[in-house]
Order: C-alpha cells, then sequence, then structure tokens
C-alpha cells in the first residue's frame, strides 16, 4: 500500500474561507447548488452552463469522505496500482491535464481570485475526453508506465506491451478525481496559491512529489544547478 502523505489538511480552515471569498466568481459556492454565472439580468443564456465544481455541495462532500476513507483502508485509485511507478505515471497523467484544464485559466493575482479559477475549472481536468481513448500499461527502459496507446502504435514510444484497454482510461479518470478531489486538494491549491503565476509551471512534481500524493521521486539537483524553474516562482 502506497503511505498517504500526512498532515495534508492542515490549511482547510483558511482555504475555506478563500473559497468563501471567492463567491462572487462561484455562484451557489457553499450552498451546495454550484453552478456560474449567466450573462444578462439573471436570465439564463441559451448555452448550458459550465459545471463550476463546489466543494460545500453534498455530492463533492460525500465524494471527499469516500475518498478519505478509501485512503485509510488503502483502496484508493492510487494505492491499487500494480506499483509505485504506475501511480507515479497516472499522477503525471493527471498532472498535465490540471495544468492545461485547470492552471492555465489562473489569471488573477489575489488569493481569492486564483482560488475561484482553481474551483471553477477543475471538473475539466477530469473529464473523460480529455484523457487517451486507449490507455497502454508496461514498461519503458525499464520503467512501469501508462501512456496513450496511439504513441506506441506510430513507433513513437518502444514500449514492452503489459495491457491495453479502455477501463485504462477509466481508471486514469478514477485516479484524477481522487488527487484533485480528495484528501490532496488543500495541499495542492496552496501550493497554487503559492505561486507568483501559476499559468506555465509543471505540476508533476508539485502534485505527485513529497508534500502531495507522494507517489514520484523528485530527480536529485546537480551540484551548481540552479533552482528549478518551478519553484523559482514560488
Amino acid at each position: 500500500m502506497l503511505a498517504p502523505a500526512a498532515g495534508l489538511r492542515r490549511s482547510a480552515l483558511p482555504l475555506a474561507l478563500l473559497v468563501a471569498a471567492a463567491g462572487p466568481a462561484i455562484v451557489g459556492a457553499g450552498n451546495g447548488k454550484g453552478t456560474s454565472k449567466t450573462p444578462g439580468k439573471g436570465v439564463p443564456d441559451k448555452k448550458r452552463e459550465p459545471t463550476v465544481y463546489d466543494p460545500h455541495s453534498p455530492e463533492a462532500m460525500a465524494l471527499a469522505d469516500k475518498f478519505k476513507r478509501q485512503q485509510k483502508a488503502g483502496t484508493d485509485p492510487l494505492s491499487i496500482h500494480e506499483s509505485k511507478a504506475y501511480a507515479c505515471s497516472a499522477c503525471e497523467m493527471v498532472a498535465d491535464r490540471f495544468r492545461y484544464r485547470v492552471a492555465k485559466k489562473i489569471k488573477g493575482k489575489t488569493s481569492a481570485k486564483k482560488t475561484a479559477a482553481f474551483m471553477a475549472n477543475l471538473e475539466a481536468a477530469c473529464e473523460r475526453k480529455g484523457y487517451p481513448t486507449q490507455v497502454a500499461m508496461g514498461t519503458v527502459d525499464g520503467k512501469d508506465v501508462y501512456v496513450d496507446y496511439r504513441h506506441v502504435l506510430n513507433g513513437n514510444i518502444g514500449m514492452n506491451l503489459k495491457k491495453i484497454a479502455p477501463e485504462l482510461t477509466d481508471d486514469m479518470v478514477s485516479n484524477c478525481k481522487y488527487l484533485l478531489f480528495g484528501p490532496f486538494q488543500d495541499a495542492l491549491l496552496q501550493r497554487v496559491l503559492d505561486l507568483r503565476d501559476p499559468r506555465d509551471v509543471n505540476y508533476r512534481p508539485l502534485l505527485c512529489g513529497p508534500g502531495v500524493a507522494n507517489v514520484c521521486e523528485l530527480p536529485a539537483r546537480r551540484k551548481g544547478e540552479d533552482e528549478d524553474e518551478d519553484e523559482s516562482e514560488l
């Protein structure tokens, strides 16, 4: 079983206050409605309203409690991978989606505006259409990884293939929901808030490394090497 990172809920109260402060950008945050503003004077537009994640809705709280129980029992989506390397690979796939579906849209400078953008775009990172139609699992250069099967077919990746199945895509979506809506959400949000500009950052070490999901080891820094570009944004 993969050991969960400790103390991830320490900042739950101040982060909850930030979510409340972001209310003008998220209509329904804290009241279980979770709907976004519509143009005009309160008249819904003809287009389908975008889904806005409301962390205080009964559904969101029930999901968070479910993930917490799974984490404690060692049955959460990250813990049931065949190896820690597979868990790391799955987490990195989610981190890339978070970067392009969520972080790229965080343009505000204040904590409240960053929190609002974080919550408003979070569900987009876990949409199934954002993941490969077929995910392949196997080894590349001796390391257990998940990849888009198209890269294997195109010869872009030389892989010792172990399994390919559409349900592996479902597993990636489950990992995404666990990572972004489960016990690591507060820690991830805090890291986003600590960045001056969260839009152009490699979130693989921030989400998957020590301090958050803790399923990936950070590469050793070479002697004399400058601070990582991601950390320089802190």
